[in-house]
């Protein structure tokens, strides 16, 4: 591998006007961009993304601690990345929210959004660091009935209250007969 001297800088701008120097290494694990560079499509070297400043700080965080421990750790050092990554989402719904959809859209760039062949969202981004955020959330839901959802979701209820006992009695049928 190259040093990381020698290796190409790229700058992120994020929607704050903050930028980030990253390693070329780091594009290559972020897919829209690296399919832009590798296509041809940009010869930039800077990109601005419609990302937080905190919330890409969190990306590269996340990324270059998954390179530093590599894909041929060892048993103990997968099961200590593991604990790592469990720490690093223990955020807010926001800033999992914020993780999420930086992994789905995170460029502004005027040619992806002509193009009828793009790829699906979900290859946009860090696949491994959605597919935590992703877990996160489900394990955040899972057993909650829809009034802690409504609340942990800030979705407000606009039912009437006939139904609102509708809906009760349609959840108490399916998930406890």
């Amino acid at each position: 591998m190259a040093s990381s001297s020698s290796m190409k800088k790229i700058t992120l701008q994020t929607l704050q006007g903050d930028l980030f120097e990253v390693d070329e290494a780091f594009v290559n694990e972020c897919k829209k961009i690296k399919h832009l560079i590798d296509g041809g499509y940009t010869k930039k070297v800077a990109f601005s993304l419609k990302i937080k400043s905190e919330t890409l700080s969190k990306v590269i965080q996340y990324v270059n601690k998954h390179a530093e421990v590599g894909v041929t750790a060892s048993k103990a050092d997968k099961k200590n990345l593991k604990a790592w990554d469990a720490e690093f989402m223990k955020v807010d719904m926001d800033s999992l929210y914020d993780l999420i959809t930086s992994q789905v859209a995170s460029c502004d760039l005027e040619w992806l959004r002509r193009k009828e062949s793009c790829r699906a969202a979900s290859d946009l981004g860090h696949e491994s660091l959605l597919n935590l955020a992703c877990q996160t959330v489900a394990e955040k839901i899972k057993g909650n009935d829809y009034h802690m959802l409504r609340e942990m979701f800030n979705i407000k209820n606009d039912f009437t209250p006939e139904e609102e006992e509708e809906n009760q009695k349609m959840f108490d049928s399916i998930f406890c007969p």
